[in-house]
């Protein structure tokens, strides 16, 4: 855990205005995917759900004087679904000197509280990154050489899009046969892809809203606009020129909208609605204080959650 000294404060020696404009303070309003999705509580670390699907349509058709034994009342069951919830901890530390030097915090905060702020915003960018980057959940351990216990990793959307296995074999919607998770055969995802995936979440009968991509996607975002699209300029005083989608319609009519995030893998795409994915909370985030260790106070924040998505054929 890093200690901040008051040696190491900008405005030791300089007469600064009493503000610090920091530009990680709006990076909570960006956090598209978790910001949107719903909530729920897990009460185990093993978090578990079940899904379930229609059955296929077929030929109807019963003699007037049917048995009721010739009547199909056979189901399919249920299938079950988990994923492991992942703690999260940030670790805050100011020494005495440094909480007593509180115009360097700003108008509003002392010096611990400004940390603390900081390193929260930390803990809910580190939940967005897991949700879009972690891979298959990692379920928690002892380690044979230490004897202590290992970390336990939630599943991230990839391995929960087409799987129930965790993300190790991708496959087919029961019901329609669609198929939501794809490779493309390009390095970066094409035009052709993205109407490939439109149409199989079509067949899913998905109601993808969000079209999540990584910045690397621009290009091929900015290719499927009209042959002559509006051109807006960035600055006015600067010949740069903004190519923008802000949604995207196929032939059967979805739209979606384009949302550009940071922290998504490169050159991937992400469809999505936000009904159908959900933070599933073991312990909210908690501030807890940490037995004081020379002239230093400190606390963790920490909060323990994962991630579950209704139904894998539901996004792509």
């Amino acid at each position: 855990m890093a200690q901040l000294y008051s040696y190491e404060h900008i405005g030791v020696k300089d007469d600064v205005t009493n503000r610090i404009y920091n530009l990680g303070v709006q990076d909570v309003q960006r956090l598209p995917f978790s910001n949107s999705i719903g909530k729920s509580k897990a009460s185990n670390q093993k978090h578990e759900w079940q899904i379930d699907f229609d059955e296929k349509p077929g030929e109807n058709a019963y003699p007037e004087d049917y048995e009721y034994s010739d009547v199909v009342d056979s189901y399919t069951p249920t299938i079950p679904m988990y994923n492991y919830c992942q703690k999260l901890i940030v670790g805050v530390r100011v020494t005495t000197e440094a909480q007593l030097q509180t115009y360097w915090a700003g108008e509003d905060d002392d010096q611990f509280s400004y940390q603390a702020k900081k390193k929260a915003r930390k803990l809910l960018r580190d939940w967005e990154w897991a949700c879009l980057n972690n891979g298959g959940y990692v379920a928690p351990s002892t380690d044979q050489s230490t004897g202590k216990p290992t970390a336990a990793k939630m599943a991230g959307v990839q391995a929960l899009i087409s799987s129930t296995d965790n993300g190790v074999t991708v496959s087919a919607d029961p019901l329609s046969g669609a198929i939501t998770y794809a490779t493309s055969a390009s390095t970066t995802p094409t035009e052709d892809d993205i109407l490939d995936m439109m149409e199989q979440l079509w067949t899913a009968n998905a109601t993808a809203e969000i079209m999540m991509v990584s910045p690397s996607m621009k290009e091929t975002i900015s290719g499927m606009q009209e042959k002559d699209p509006t051109r807006v300029r960035v600055f006015e005083n600067d010949d740069s020129i903004s190519f923008e989608v802000s949604s995207i319609k196929d032939a059967m009519g979805n739209i979606v909208k384009v949302v550009y995030h940071n922290m998504m893998p490169a050159n991937c795409v992400f469809f999505y609605s936000s009904k159908n994915w959900r933070e599933a909370v073991w312990q909210a985030p908690l501030s807890e204080p940490v037995p004081k260790s020379g002239g230093a106070r400190k606390a963790i924040i920490s909060k323990i959650a994962t991630l579950q998505h209704d139904n894998p054929w539901c996004s792509g």
